[in-house]
Order: C-alpha cells, then structure tokens, then sequence
C-alpha cells in the first residue's frame, strides 16, 4: 500500500515539474516589465484590437477611431516605458515611435500608402507582442499571400489588409504563428 502511495506522490510530483517547465519554457524569451508599463502595452493592444476590427469591416469612420485611440495609448505608453532600465526603454520608445509615426501617417494618406504604414505600424506592435510578456489572448498571425502580420484576438484570422472582395470570394488568409 505504501509502494503506491508514493507511486502516486512521485506522479504528481513529476507532472507538477512538467507544468512549471512547460510554463517557463512558454515564457522563455519574453521580457517583463514593471506593472505601469506592462499595463501601458496592454492598453495600446487593446486599441489596436478596435482598430484591427474596424479594418476587418472597412467602416472608414471607426478606422479614424481607432486611429486616434491608438495614438493616444501609444503616448501614454511611451511616458510610462520613461520609467524602464535605459536598455530595456530604447528598444521599446523605438518601436512604439515607429508605429506611432506610422499611424499619424495613416490619417493623411489613403489606398496603398496608407495599408503600407499601417503594415509598418501593426509590425511593431506584433514585435511587442513577440518580445514582452504582454496579454497573451492576443495572437500574432501571418497571410503568406501578401506577407503581412498583424496581432488580433481569437484563432480565426482576420487580415485588416487584404481587399474585401478577395475576403468575400476566398478563404481568408492568415495562419496564427507561435509567439
């Protein structure tokens, strides 16, 4: 009686090491932050994900939205990533000035212009989302197709730059990639 009880000790003891591996090994790579940070980061995926869902519909009005409410994220952000290591900060303010550059270009720009800022601006934020240890019900997704990625919630790939008659007509394109 005794050789399975500790049969079933060492067995759950062995399957509680194999979660904390598989959990450390899940967040190998990603970096933390400081919470006012993190929590910064999280909010501009937020608007990003208004954004992203206005894209999907082409509602022009919600895209300026969204637009807008980004923007002011990603400067809020950017005063609280003030407050990171000086190693940690530069690589971040850099990304989140590249999509925020990027996205006041969005507001003067239309047709192909504007989708390649855009592009530009949703690579930063998926290299965020690679590199922190940001919300994880956010998933980074890839179109072969076009060769775009973009982050967006769910596993149903919806790209924000593809033309509505080829969504209508085919498949969608995107495969959600590991982080």
């Amino acid at each position: 009686m005794r050789k399975d009880s500790r049969f079933t000790t060492l067995s759950w003891f062995a399957a509680a090491i194999v979660a904390i591996l598989s959990v450390a090994m899940a967040n190998a790579g990603e970096l933390a932050l400081t919470s006012p940070i993190m929590n910064g980061l999280n909010q501009v995926l937020k608007a990003s994900d208004v954004l992203h869902k206005a894209l999907v519909s082409k509602d022009e009005e919600q895209i300026e939205f969204g637009v807008r409410d980004i923007l002011v994220e990603l400067e809020k952000a950017k005063a609280a990533s003030l407050q990171a290591k000086p190693h940690e900060r530069r690589h971040l303010v850099r990304m989140l000035n590249t999509a925020r550059e990027r996205l006041e270009q969005t507001r003067i720009t239309y047709g192909e212009e504007r989708r390649q800022s855009l592009e530009v601006a949703y690579n930063q934020l998926v290299n965020i989302v690679r590199i922190y240890r940001v919300d994880r019900t956010y998933g980074i997704f890839f179109c072969p197709k076009d060769r775009t990625t973009w982050i967006q919630k769910g596993n149903r790939p919806q790209n924000p730059f593809r033309a509505i008659s080829e969504t209508v007509h085919r498949e969608p394109c995107g495969m959600r990639v590991p982080k």
